[in-house]
């Protein structure tokens, strides 16, 4: 499993993800925010405001753990979200993840 990372780098805002391929995750999250469909309401906001070019990809880790890669990606978050608003903290599940990790 891969991890990857999608920063606004106007409002320094992140999204953590996870995908078997990280690219083919980046792929799946450009044709939904082109679209306007994309899942993830503030995410998609931002990318309607600032546009294609204030957002970039990046690769963080491969996670050896399959069974498991919420672990590291709640890992992920914590740590970014030390310095940075983050696109994940949306639902109440996944809050609820991230204090039990």
């Amino acid at each position: 499993m891969e991890i990857y990372g999608i920063i606004n780098i106007k409002n320094n805002s992140i999204y953590i993800g996870t995908s078997w391929d990280w690219i083919v995750g980046k792929k799946s999250h450009l044709y939904k925010l082109i679209k306007t469909n994309h899942p993830n309401n503030s995410l998609q906001n931002d990318f309607n405001i600032y546009g294609i070019n204030c957002f970039k990809f990046f690769f963080i880790e491969e996670d050896g753990d399959d069974y498991f890669p919420e672990y590291r990606k709640v890992y992920w978050i914590k740590k970014f979200q030390k310095k940075h608003k983050m696109y994940n903290i949306h639902k109440k599940t996944f809050r609820k993840q991230i204090n039990t990790y």
